[in-house]
């Protein structure tokens, strides 16, 4: 059993234990849950069902490598190059070092590799390698 902590208006996840909560706030709720705590890596929080729910497409869901690797090694170092002088690209390429995994169906990846075009960095029919 276990015990989530969240926000009664818009229902964001506060808190999770395994013990019973005291409150301190009166805008926060507990609900109580008799199953295992869920695997953070397939579940996520849903702040309208007030409940953990499956990750969709875990199974697409790649390592930062194993993405960076789909791309050639011209590429990576043309983009390393350009993100030297260019602030917006290099803001994104750190978000990318710094994430966990990649979703391939992610609209920010697709924003970012589509900004990857404007730059010239890439073609536009690389995109549908790059996100298989």
């Amino acid at each position: 059993m276990f015990y989530v902590v969240y926000n009664n208006q818009t229902g964001n996840l506060v808190d999770v234990t395994d013990s019973i909560p005291s409150l301190q706030e009166s805008s926060y709720s507990i609900k109580a849950f008799d199953t295992a705590y869920p695997d953070l890596y397939y579940y996520k929080w849903d702040n309208t069902l007030l409940s953990f729910v499956p990750k969709s497409n875990i199974d697409r869901q790649i390592t930062v490598h194993e993405f960076l690797s789909r791309f050639t090694a011209i590429e990576r170092i043309t983009i390393k190059e350009a993100a030297k002088t260019n602030p917006a690209l290099a803001d994104y390429m750190e978000m990318l070092y710094q994430a966990s995994f990649v979703d391939p169906d992610s609209p920010e990846l697709y924003g970012g590799l589509y900004y990857l075009t404007i730059l010239g960095l890439i073609t536009q029919d690389r995109i549908p390698a790059l996100v298989a």
